[in-house]
């Protein structure tokens, strides 16, 4: 099967596989910018190369409770991608610029 258009992207970045390896560590989370202690233990057993594949939590300290957030959520009625990048940290909104 061939794609009858161009498939767009919102950015591409071409890396070494060293350079590759560090962007993943430094940016790999859906929040980065707010990982809790099991996504830093992840990222950090990944850059030290010592980890492994569990079969518990058990087997890495347990699962951190973490207390739930809620809040209301007022969408405005226009201006939606701007809103929506305006919530991003300003290091990472080239991703989702309007």
């Amino acid at each position: 099967m061939r794609a009858t258009r161009t498939f767009r992207h919102l950015f591409f970045l071409r890396l070494s596989a060293e350079a590759a390896h560090e962007y993943v560590l430094r940016e790999a989370d859906a929040r980065p910018w707010r990982r809790d202690s099991i996504d830093q233990r992840i990222v950090d057993s990944v850059a030290t190369r010592a980890g492994l594949i569990i079969d518990s939590q058990d087997e890495v300290g347990g699962y951190t409770l973490i207390a739930s957030t809620r809040r209301s959520l007022e969408v405005p009625p226009g201006g939606r991608r701007e809103w929506l990048a305006a919530l991003v940290p300003e290091k990472y909104r080239q991703t989702v610029q309007p």
